[in-house]
């Protein structure tokens, strides 16, 4: 489906070589620079839908 949007669109275009392509990311800088600890990714999804849930978003 993106591919054939990429026919059409640039941007789309744009992203096609990257399609199945994992990229390895690292938070290591960003925890050191602000001090800061980020939540799971599981957690953050189940937390955001939590929220959307009870404040009737969805």
């Amino acid at each position: 489906m993106v591919k054939a949007l990429g026919l059409f669109d640039p941007a789309i275009r744009g992203i096609i070589p990257d399609l199945g392509c994992h990229s390895p990311t690292d938070n290591s800088r960003a925890r050191a620079l602000l001090g800061e600890e980020f939540l799971d990714v599981r957690e953050s999804v189940v937390s955001t839908a939590n929220y959307l849930i009870d404040n009737d978003l969805i």
